[in-house]
């Protein structure tokens, strides 16, 4: 018999790469062989984003392009798209299945049948779903840093987003079940694991008994299962004074901290529903830095909300210039269906959030290499990725504060995932470059 191929391809978060590698694990296990997105397959699955409009339509070409490469092929559709809007994805031509957030664990399922005559539809409501999709067969391909979904769903409902009714309610993933995958990750050679969620700070609020992020993060440091440990997005109300005093002594979790301010305007945090004010968050980033030099703090900007002004924008550039922050993630607000914020009537010009786009994506280059350059003469460990198709020649590292090291491409080229220490001796072309002094 000969084994049928599919090709995957993600949209989005970190919680989405890992539902990708967990549904890659289950299929593998079946049978199926999985091939790049651009090649022939008996089936595509695109695994979408409903972040903003750009996400959407992304998700579409997709759909039409697996369509065009295989009019035979099955195409599914799952993610936080099909989950929000899948009438307007039923819609684009070629479609065969579009699966809900909570059919992922069913991907087989709908593999095993025939194409329907027209796309179905099954999504239900995830406000009342309390299954945590997670996989011990998870595969993170080529990946020298695997994720960890230990939560899913988000309970605050910002006025601006979306993901609420596209992941449901928070669920959180036991602790012993985490420190679990973490060995396990270990044992196939993984030297780092991220945690990531839908919102990472309100862990373990619904478990019985209930406990906290923090309360992980210990029970991890004692248990030691991997070697080093990334936090991804945290809010900023959720860093409290215990969490920088327990990373400061840590020995595995990472000097580095991902903390969305999403605008530097009071009124602007308000009309977002956000639960910080821009003193709060720039007082939180000075502490961070204070407490733990070496650390890399990233933040989310977005500009062009309802009512931002050339004077709030002002407030939000200004207070970001004046934060202590490294690298910034830019994007333009999109109205999105079910939300509060689409209904405001003050809306921003496609132009205006272009320009404001563009002033900070130039900012966080130059924090970016504000960054890099403080890092020129110093030793760092880092956990190697492939040889960088970018830069022939040359591997790349990333260190535990996030710094990238290219450094030569030696005879025998260093494997993947490997862990190696580095000299850092210079910065060029927007880049940090070094040599292996132990590895």
């Amino acid at each position: 018999m000969t084994t049928k191929k599919i090709a995957i391809t993600t949209l989005g978060c970190r919680a989405n790469q890992y539902d990708s590698a967990a549904m890659t694990g289950l299929l593998l296990r079946a049978g199926w062989d999985r091939v790049a997105f651009d090649q022939a397959a008996d089936a595509y699955l695109i695994n979408t984003c409903a972040v903003t409009n750009k996400a959407d339509a992304e998700a579409r070409r997709l759909i039409r392009q697996a369509h065009r490469r295989n009019p035979e092929a099955l195409v599914l559709v799952t993610g936080c798209y099909a989950q929000t809007d899948p009438k307007a994805l039923a819609g684009v031509e070629g479609v065969s299945f579009i699966l809900g957030n909570d059919q992922k664990a069913s991907l087989l399922d709908y593999l095993s049948r025939e194409a329907p005559l027209k796309p179905e539809i099954v999504v239900n409501d995830l406000f009342k779903e309390d299954f945590l999709f997670t996989s011990e067969f998870a595969v993170h391909g080529d990946r020298s840093r695997a994720y960890v979904k230990i939560q899913d769903g988000c309970n605050q409902m910002c006025s601006y987003c979306v993901i609420p009714f596209a992941r449901g309610k928070n669920r959180s993933l036991d602790p012993e079940k985490v420190i679990e995958e973490l060995r396990r990750l270990s044992g196939q050679g993984f030297h780092e694991a991220v945690l990531t969620g839908i919102h990472l700070g309100t862990y373990g609020r619904d478990l019985h008994p209930s406990t906290t992020l923090l309360g992980l993060m210990r029970k991890i440091e004692e248990a030691r299962p991997i070697h080093r440990i990334r936090l991804s997005s945290i809010d900023p109300e959720e860093v409290e004074p215990e969490m920088i005093g327990f990373l400061k002594e840590s020995r595995i979790f990472c000097a580095y901290l991902h903390i969305p301010v999403q605008s530097g305007d009071d009124q602007i945090l308000k009309l977002m529903r956000r639960r910080y004010t821009a003193v709060e968050f720039c007082d939180l980033a000075v502490r961070l830095k204070e407490e733990i030099p070496s650390i890399c703090l990233g933040t989310d900007v977005m500009v062009g909300f309802p009512y931002e002004d050339e004077d709030r924008f002002e407030a939000s550039y200004r207070l970001i210039q004046e934060s202590p922050l490294d690298y910034l993630h830019v994007f333009p607000y999109s109205p999105k269906k079910k939300t509060r914020a689409a209904s405001f009537l003050s809306q921003i010009s496609p132009g205006d959030k272009k320009t404001r786009v563009k002033r900070m994506t130039d900012l966080s280059h130059q924090k970016r290499a504000e960054f890099f350059k403080k890092a020129v003469g110093s030793e760092v460990e880092v956990v190697l990725e492939d040889e960088d198709l970018e830069r022939p020649g040359f591997q790349k590292g990333l260190s535990r504060n996030y710094l990238p090291v290219y450094f030569p491409t030696p005879a025998a080229p260093f494997a993947s995932k490997s862990l190696l220490r580095c000299r850092v001796n210079r910065y060029e072309g927007g880049q940090v470059f070094g040599e292996i002094v132990e590895g």
